[in-house]
This record gives C-alpha cells, sequence and structure tokens, in this order.
C-alpha cells in the first residue's frame, strides 16, 4: 500500500520493536514491529502499573485478545483502534496490559476414595501456563449490620478460552499448588477476545 499507511509499516518495520503474537490457538506470529508507551502518569494504580499503549502498521494482524510478547514480557490486547485518513487505514493504536502471573486452571470431580468410601474431590487441569493479569481488589461486606468486614477478592484478565467455567479453580503459578482461587464469575463480554473473571480465596478441599 502507498501513502501514508505504507510510510508508517516503513518506519515501524525500520525503528519499532519486534513483537511475537500468539492467537488464542497457541499459534504465534512474527515479522512486525511496534513503537509503545507506558502511563507512567495515570492517576490509578492499575493504568501505571500494567497499562501500555502502541502504534501498530495498517495491516496488522493484531485483534483484541491476542497476547503480545517482547521484551520478555507478555501482554494481552484490550482494545484495537484502527486509524483512518482519508478512508484508508494508516495505523492501529492498541491498548494491552501486562501479564503478572502464569497459572493453570483445574476442575474438580467427586469421586470414591477406595480406601475410606468417602467421596472426595479431585482436581484436574483444564488449562496449563495461561498467562494472566490479576488485580487485588478490597470489597467491603456490610451483611453484619454494623460489623465491617473487609473481603480479598481479585479480578484475572486472561485470554478467551471456552474451556473456563464458574467454579473452576486458578492457581497463579504453576509450580505451587498451595495458593488458588475459585473462579466466581466469568464476563466474556467486557472485552472483545479476553475473560474477565472474579476471583475469591478458595476454601474448597
Amino acid at each position: 500500500m502507498a501513502g501514508i499507511g505504507g510510510d508508517i509499516k516503513d518506519v515501524l518495520q525500520e525503528l519499532g520493536t519486534p513483537f511475537v503474537l500468539v492467537k488464542l490457538d497457541g499459534s504465534e506470529l512474527t515479522g512486525e514491529s511496534l513503537d509503545y508507551e507506558m502511563y507512567y502518569e495515570q492517576s490509578t494504580e492499575f493504568i501505571r502499573q500494567f497499562a501500555y499503549s502502541g502504534d501498530f502498521q495498517y495491516d496488522s494482524q493484531v485483534e483484541g485478545g491476542d497476547m503480545l510478547v517482547f521484551d520478555n514480557k507478555h501482554f494481552l490486547v484490550m482494545n484495537v483502534k484502527k486509524t483512518l485518513f482519508e478512508n484508508e487505514p494508516v495505523d492501529h493504536s492498541n491498548f494491552f496490559i501486562e501479564t503478572n502471573t502464569l497459572g493453570r486452571i483445574s476442575r474438580g470431580g467427586e469421586v470414591r476414595d477406595p480406601i475410606t468410601k468417602e467421596i472426595v474431590t479431585i482436581w484436574a487441569t483444564v488449562l496449563d501456563n495461561v498467562y494472566g493479569t490479576m488485580v487485588s481488589l478490597a470489597t467491603a461486606d456490610n451483611s453484619m449490620g454494623s460489623v465491617t468486614t473487609t473481603l480479598d477478592r481479585f479480578t484475572l484478565f486472561i485470554q478467551g478460552f471456552t474451556s473456563v467455567r464458574p467454579g473452576d479453580r486458578w492457581y497463579p503459578d504453576v509450580t505451587d499448588l498451595t495458593e488458588y482461587y475459585q473462579i466466581m464469575e466469568i464476563d466474556k463480554y467486557r472485552f472483545t477476545g479476553l475473560l474477565t473473571l472474579k476471583l475469591i480465596e478458595d476454601a474448597r478441599k
């Protein structure tokens, strides 16, 4: 393509940061570069810690829910905006967040212990090596009247895997089976291609 879009693409290829594009099915694409920046001066802690914006070439294959890999870090694409000039695409200005956890998702199934004959829960891995951004949120529970208790809850952003269900268990560290959380809610419409999961510390056996 001639014109502004092609010029921007040439500049990105020459001066930008190369990245690997990881699709939901695990396939990887290379050959693109981006120009990115962090939101250092934004007011919210989440934006300051995790948020990036970047300029991509006009014919970029990046879509919402993809994962970017560059500078030995992994990022989730939350928003893709195509910039037009005289009805022709010239670049993409995308918003993405850095991941801070590599975990696994397991699902419980009840079986009878052959020795004790008791019903026990066995946790089987549904998804392994899942990159996500996990953020702690403090919520107030006033259900006890004048007594206010604080309950730690969490929000987790991951790619839009269709196999995830409410009630599944999230391990934020694939090497540590002692820390885990219950997936309470799944919002698959908040960000295109991503799942927004509501977590709570899992007291189940």
